[in-house]
């Protein structure tokens, strides 16, 4: 799904005034929320969201009857998986609305938000304070959205790769170790084609890839066979220099 020319316009306007290059921000905005900026709820176009039955089952401030009552409720569960994902955007704010009842920093806390899907649980880490604040921040609008996404941007220290187009680098650590050649291969055809005759390359050099591990440095196994080879190599040249050794 491609976003629609307001949304676009508001995207370029946010990066042009953060200092991003737009195409590099539209490509990551595009691949995070899937082309979709909001959904229609009770009238209303509202911030996409994703409920986390594990994220409110750990949320700090519950106390043991409040999870018990949300784990009845079949709004919590101790573990990711243990409950499938409503599909649409009005059930999941029904989630939301029904845990709000029981906790509603916790319901806040428990739901990714905006086109970033950044989880109201790093609110205070991002500077909103609350849960609940993060929320409203991202239904104030597209710009709200994108705001909270780059307050994760900024903390999770991803400027400089974004500034670079290092695509790898940022999906590592924005999406996590486990489908990184997924989301970058993905940034990377968003970007050159929201970038056109002005697509520019990367800054930064591919990932290093391992001679025994064709899907790069990511397994602990490969990582020791790594280091232990330079070691070999690092020792073989010393011992080289040093006479009757």
């Amino acid at each position: 799904m491609a976003f629609s020319k307001a949304v676009l316009t508001e995207i370029e306007k946010v990066a042009n005034a953060k200092g991003i290059e737009p195409a590099a921000l539209k490509a990551v905005i595009e691949v995070e929320s899937g082309g979709r900026a909001t959904s229609k709820v009770d009238g209303k176009d509202m911030p996409l969201i994703l409920y986390e039955f594990h994220v409110f089952y750990r949320y700090p401030g519950l106390t043991d009857a409040q999870r018990s009552d949300a784990v009845s409720r079949k709004l919590a569960a101790p573990r990711w998986g243990d409950l499938p994902y409503v599909k649409s955007q009005s059930g999941r704010y029904g989630q939301l609305a029904r845990a709000a009842k029981i906790n509603e920093q916790a319901a806040y806390a428990a739901c990714s938000w905006g086109v970033g899907q950044v989880l109201g649980e790093n609110a205070e880490w991002l500077g909103y304070g609350t849960p609940k604040a993060l929320a409203e921040k991202a239904m104030e609008g597209i710009a709200g959205q994108i705001d909270v996404m780059l307050a994760f941007v900024k903390k999770a220290g991803l400027l400089d790769e974004l500034h670079a187009r290092d695509w790898h680098g940022f999906a590592r650590r924005y999406n996590g170790p486990g489908q990184v050649d997924f989301y970058a291969g993905r940034m990377a055809a968003a970007y050159k084609r929201h970038a056109g005759a002005a697509w520019q390359p990367s800054t930064r050099p591919p990932p290093m890839r391992c001679v025994w591990d064709r899907k790069g440095i990511r397994s602990p196994r490969c990582s020791a066979k790594c280091v232990a080879w330079v070691i070999t190599c690092m020792w073989t040249a010393i011992s080289a220099q040093r006479p009757g050794v």
